[in-house]
């Protein structure tokens, strides 16, 4: 299992369409699962990368991780 984070993201989803299409398994994390609009197959998980917390169930039975989360306006510290 290969877990994508900024799954719905132009580089995230050619990912996901290039693993899939490889016979991967792939978890994908997103902020809004209900509307990620992702290929049949891929698991979509809800995230909020913020939480240091909440990845942790994401992570179950996950070989490797892609990380393509970009900073948004609001998230400059």
């Amino acid at each position: 299992m290969i877990l994508v984070t900024g799954a719905t993201g132009l580089v995230g989803r050619h990912l996901i369409t290039t693993l899939r299409g490889d016979g991967a398994g792939v978890r994908a994390l997103s902020r809004r699962p209900g509307t990620a609009g992702l290929p049949y197959g891929v698991r979509v998980v809800g995230d909020e990368l913020g939480d240091p917390a909440s990845p942790a169930p994401a992570l179950t039975g996950v070989e490797a991780v892609c990380l393509f989360s970009a900073e948004h306006a609001g998230d400059f510290r």
